[in-house]
């Protein structure tokens, strides 16, 4: 009985307490509510814009092969980029712009594109390729010690990425351009040893021959023969004669 009526006291003062704080316990509620629609609203509205992103860069169609690249080309996926920012599809057009203004050799602008990529989607899963297209970029403006390091850094801190063998072959053909042949050599003979299954992995190989008929000096020298291990025989006892 005393519990009861214990229970009863306590269920009386808390009516009291939240009724005398009934103005910021309404307040309190409303805020979680408008949060609750905010996230709510945010999240639809972001779906949203990926699903629209997606299906815009889906109708836009790249220029043939056959055909010329123009500057021109990368307007429409550049456009994709800014009406939808922050979008998976945005980050997938900037790339795109990139290709496209570096097969219309305009080298400047799809490095801006690539750079550009990197700072607002540097966490995106195709990172790596556009930090391969910034050293593309600078060495296809004659730029070689900045293109080197930057393919160096690829290879360093991507080792384990798809890039990393185009970045090496890159690397090693910048070193052959600067006359450092045992430098290009050891990449050459890594990415050989490596036995990936890709082009530059492939062809490395067949470089490797190629600067050591041009640069004979970097074959390793035989190593000597091992000298004849001593035969083990037993010591001649010199026994007294009867």
């Amino acid at each position: 009985m005393d519990n009861e009526v214990k229970n009863t006291a306590d269920f009386y003062r808390l009516v009291a307490w939240a009724h005398a704080r009934r103005k910021q316990l309404i307040w309190i509620s409303v805020t979680v509510v408008a949060v609750g629609l905010i996230v709510g609203v945010y999240t639809w509205h972001k779906n949203y814009n990926e699903s629209m992103a997606s299906e815009s860069l889906s109708k836009l169609k790249l220029p043939a092969s056959s055909e010329p690249a123009t500057a021109t080309g990368a307007d429409p996926y550049l456009k994709l980029a800014s009406d939808y920012p922050g979008t998976r599809a945005a980050a997938r057009a900037l790339l795109i712009a990139g290709g496209i203004l570096f097969d219309a050799n305009k080298f400047k602008e799809a490095q801006s594109q690539f750079e550009k990529f990197l700072a607002e989607y540097g966490d995106f899963s195709l990172a790596s390729q556009a930090a391969i297209g910034v050293a593309a970029c600078l060495e296809a403006q004659g730029k070689l010690p900045e293109a080197a390091s930057r393919y160096d850094d690829i290879v360093k801190r991507h080792s384990m990425d798809p890039t990393a063998p185009q970045a090496k072959s890159s690397l090693a053909r910048i070193y052959v351009a600067q006359n450092k042949p045992e430098l290009a050599f050891e990449l050459y003979q890594q990415m050989a040893q490596a036995n990936n299954q890709d082009s530059w992995s492939s062809e490395a190989g067949i470089q490797a021959e190629e600067l050591l008929l041009k640069y004979p000096n970097l074959r390793k020298p035989a190593p000597a023969p091992a000298a004849p291990a001593p035969s083990a025989t037993s010591p001649t006892l010199n026994l007294p004669k009867k």
